[in-house]
């Protein structure tokens, strides 16, 4: 499973299940600072930090992070922290 974090809303959670799992995590530019970024790469987790901020309610932003993603890492399932907008929740 690969995690895709996009506001830090579910963060630390994320963040557990990843070092227990042993995930991947990618993150939304600015959700974390660069101490705390680094921190977490010398513990070991894999993080991938977004250069450019992904609208979380704009859907065409997250999609095409998606598709990054299955990318570089194919075969895997993407665990989305994603707001709901609207009726409309479904990837």
């Amino acid at each position: 499973m690969v995690f895709l974090i996009l506001t830090g809303l579910n963060l630390a959670d994320a963040i557990a299940t990843a070092r227990r799992s042993g995930s991947p995590v990618w993150i939304n530019a600015d959700v974390m600072g660069a101490g705390e970024v680094a921190q977490l790469r010398a513990d070991g987790l894999d993080l991938t930090t977004i250069s450019q901020w992904i609208d979380p309610l704009d859907r065409d932003d997250v999609e095409d992070m998606l598709a990054t993603m299955r990318e570089h890492h194919p075969g895997h399932m993407l665990a989305v922290e994603w707001p709901i907008s609207g009726s409309d929740s479904s990837l």
